[in-house]
């Protein structure tokens, strides 16, 4: 019976490491998926406009920050205008993340 309890206790324990592993990774992702696309697009700035490095590294934050609140109000304020409290159709988020996703 105590060889049963003690399995029992690990695999809890080992489910809740997974859970709570699972949600921070979750919870952090989002804050560090635009690190790649903004050293991208810095370096552009700087290679290419010839701009300097810390302007260029202002025009990526600036631009990955309005793709991250573009993406984050989509998704916060759910699929409801607060104005008029009706539904956006499916197919008008739909072309709202394909627009941003091609920017």
């Amino acid at each position: 019976m105590a060889d049963h309890s003690f399995l029992f206790r690990f695999r809890e324990t080992l489910s809740e490491i997974e859970a709570n592993l699972t949600d921070g990774i979750a919870a952090f992702s989002p804050w560090i998926t635009p690190i790649p696309s903004a050293v991208l697009v810095a370096n552009a700035t700087i290679n290419d406009l010839h701009w300097s490095i810390e302007l260029g590294w202002v025009a990526a934050a600036i631009i990955e920050s309005l793709g991250l609140t573009t993406v984050s109000t989509v998704y916060c304020c759910g699929s409801t205008t607060p104005a008029s409290g009706r539904t956006i159709p499916m197919r008008r988020l739909f072309w709202q993340h394909l627009s941003w996703a091609f920017t």
